[in-house]
């Protein structure tokens, strides 16, 4: 898909909830004739971080207010077997930090809530996310904006493959769903990505296919901020650029830039238009 996605804050004016985005990799042991497929070596965990870094800008009654938000996550996939065809993998959260910065001040989150905190992920050969339900039960505080879960960081974590033969410069089309709900706010998330495999590269010692993948979505949904019914409505546009280590079937890094523009409706007895703007980098790397 798109990029693995994604993450804000909630403003004391208005709630504003993350963007997820997913990555992949690339290499050049298998021939191109082959077919990519994830797989969990056996006795093996991997260790992944992912950062976000997001600038968001609004416009309230004629005024300019601007945020910026800042997340480091460090987790672990373990082997856990599988079902039928679908692989199963422990993800255990080893280290989590976060900050915001806006015009109401300063904040670090408390990430000490969901360390060593572990859920069971089911995904496709193919990079499709069967299950991640678990991670709902996993969140860090935000303090008075209450807690968050982690459920968004894994919903659309790995990069869909082709599912069939490519040669460089073939392309194939993939679609994520992200369905965001924190407290009184519920957002859906759409992300569709054209991915392109442009050729091969060597990281960590592994052979990895990159995929340069132009990615668009769409975020709507409703809440409520003390009292007030909100509508959001929103359109994504940006680029992502994922490994996959073909011959271990391993996801290992993945860059996306993302871009969102959108309103949010305040009702009421009159009607007020937010005008916001998010852009987003998140990047994944697979650190052994």
């Amino acid at each position: 898909m798109i990029g693995r996605m994604k993450g804000t804050w909630l403003l004391p004016a208005v709630a504003l909830l993350a963007i997820a985005v997913l990555a992949g990799c690339a290499g050049k042991g298998k021939k191109e004739s082959e077919v990519w497929a994830y797989a969990m070596p056996e006795g093996k965990t991997l260790v992944y971080t992912k950062s976000e870094d997001v600038v968001q800008g609004m416009e309230i009654m004629g005024q300019a207010m601007e945020m910026t938000f800042e997340k480091d996550l460090g987790f672990t996939m373990t082997p856990a077997g599988g079902e039928g065809a679908d692989l199963m993998a422990e993800v255990t959260i080893t280290s989590l930090t976060a900050s915001m910065s806006s015009p109401q001040g300063d904040f670090d989150a408390d990430g000490a809530p969901a360390i060593d905190k572990s859920f069971m992920m089911t995904f496709s050969g193919m990079g499709k996310e069967i299950d991640v339900s678990g991670a709902e039960d996993i969140t860090f505080s935000q303090g008075p904006q209450g807690d968050r879960s982690l459920h968004a960081d894994f919903a659309a974590f790995l990069p869909d493959l082709p599912g069939m033969p490519v040669k460089v410069g073939d392309t194939w089309t993939s679609e994520d769903e992200i369905p965001v709900k924190e407290q009184t706010t519920e957002l859906l998330l759409t992300f569709e990505n054209l991915n392109t495999f442009v050729g091969f590269e060597t990281i960590g010692g592994m052979n990895c296919a990159r995929v340069e993948a132009v990615v668009t979505g769409t975020m709507t949904g409703t809440g409520e901020q003390m009292g007030a019914p909100l509508t959001f409505e929103g359109t994504a546009e940006g680029t992502e650029t994922w490994y996959f280590a073909v011959d271990e079937g391993v996801y290992v890094k993945g860059t996306t830039n993302l871009v969102t523009n959108a309103t949010v409706t305040v009702s009421g007895p009159q009607e007020m238009v937010i005008p916001m703007t998010m852009d987003m980098t998140v990047e994944i790397n697979l650190e052994k």
